[in-house]
């Protein structure tokens, strides 16, 4: 079982707060409506990550397929030529 770790406090506006409590469930906590939500953030911008990373993929075998691609190596090369003529 992993340790828990406590978060800082966070300040928010009196209706922020009155809006929490209003959604709060029988015998729910502030502490774990928090964390519940820090937990969804957490999860929905890693699924967000993973979908960005996998357009990118699919991007760089189309541009591939297409032959409208340029390899990291090339465009390293050239921007570090670039670089040496500006020196």
């Amino acid at each position: 079982m992993s340790k828990t770790a406590t978060l800082p406090p966070v300040r928010i506006d009196a209706a922020a707060k009155r809006g929490i409590h209003a959604l709060l469930r029988e015998n729910e906590t502030v502490s774990a409506f928090v964390e519940d939500a820090v937990l969804q953030s957490i999860s929905r911008r890693k699924q967000q990550q993973e979908e960005l990373i996998a357009k990118g993929f699919i991007a760089a075998r189309e541009a591939q397929s297409s032959g409208d691609y340029v390899s990291s190596d090339v465009v390293l090369k050239a921007l570090a030529q670039r670089l040496r003529k500006k020196k």
